[in-house]
């Protein structure tokens, strides 16, 4: 009877985390996608699942975003936006956003401390960072108590960031152009990757690194619009391909395809294990920036968190 219940409870597991990894596999995920347009300075959002179809809608006014990302529960998700024309700075901040109804609100405002927030991230405990073209990274709790100027160097062009372990990491448009470290414990930066300019940066389930550049920015090495795969220790660069239009924004990694944000030619997936190209979504009239962020549906985490729970309980059981 013993041996059965161990038996069975390793089936449990199994099962469990079998069909989270399944559901993984089967692109269980949402994509946010905000889009500005610039004569109905509105901010545009709309969520889609993996095959493209659209589900929740919601939008801001302001003249344009730059990026997105969500809470570790998925629940909520925060958009940076800023308004080009100093006649109407007051809808320059971070919102946030219920992913399941689209409601929005002001989560931080930027009109008046002089800083044009670009890009955005949320470590595992919840804080929000927003990086600004002056430099810098302000760091805030879930409850917005803010640490202004938390860590930056000034002159750098921050854009897109993304939070990788203990380090955030930064695409860098002007000043020390390539991808800024920065080490979430003290604030200390360094450069990960000195290179062209940069407009997004996102990190691979193996290791490597991926890098784009925009519209306007080519270099001596990619044309502008590039996307470009570095392995872990960021050599080796690799060009997988050029967006059309010649724009490359915010870039996501998830389960072995890239999203890309390409401006007037929507959003490009790249299929890593065939190494082809392919439109995810179409872009809609008068998009100018639109940012992508990719995570596994709430029921393909319950699945791998039940599994991982019965896997500690066989231990224990054992154990005793």
């Amino acid at each position: 009877m013993k041996s059965f219940s161990y038996t069975m409870m390793i089936v449990l597991v199994a099962v469990g985390m079998t069909a989270g990894l399944t559901a993984v596999a089967q692109g269980d995920t949402l994509l946010w996608a905000g889009s500005g347009n610039n004569d109905a300075r509105t901010v545009y959002g709309t969520a889609y699942d993996a095959a493209g179809t659209a589900g929740t809608n919601f939008s801001i006014t302001s003249r344009s975003s730059f990026g997105i990302a969500l809470s570790p529960d998925g629940a909520t998700g925060y958009i940076v936006t800023y308004d080009q024309h100093a006649s109407d700075p007051r809808n320059a901040g971070v919102y946030s956003f219920n992913t399941t109804t689209g409601a929005t609100a002001m989560f931080a405002a930027y009109s008046t401390n002089g800083e044009t927030p670009t890009g955005v991230a949320v470590d595992s405990s919840g804080n929000i960072y927003v990086a600004s073209v002056e430099g810098y990274v302000d760091k805030f709790t879930s409850a917005g108590v803010k640490t202004d100027n938390w860590a930056g160097r000034a002159g750098d062009y921050l854009r897109d960031i993304e939070i990788v372990g203990n380090d955030l990491y930064a695409a860098v448009l002007f000043g020390n152009p390539g991808v800024a470290k920065f080490d979430l414990a003290t604030g200390a930066v360094t450069q990960a990757l000195n290179s062209w300019r940069t407009n997004g940066v996102a990190h691979g389930s193996d290791g490597s690194w991926y890098v784009t550049n925009g519209d306007g920015y080519p270099e001596y090495t990619y044309p502008g619009g590039s996307v470009v795969k570095y392995n872990s220790a960021w050599g080796s660069p690799t060009l997988l391909g050029t967006m059309a239009g010649g724009n490359a924004s915010d870039v996501d990694y998830f389960n072995g395809a890239l999203y890309v944000s390409a401006e007037t030619a929507g959003i490009q997936k790249y299929d890593l294990a065939t190494s082809t190209w392919s439109t995810f979504v179409t872009a809609a009239s008068g998009v100018k920036f639109t940012s992508t962020v990719m995570i596994p549906e709430p029921g393909t985490l319950a699945l791998l968190a039940t599994g991982l729970i019965g896997l500690l309980c066989y231990a224990w059981r054992k154990r005793k």
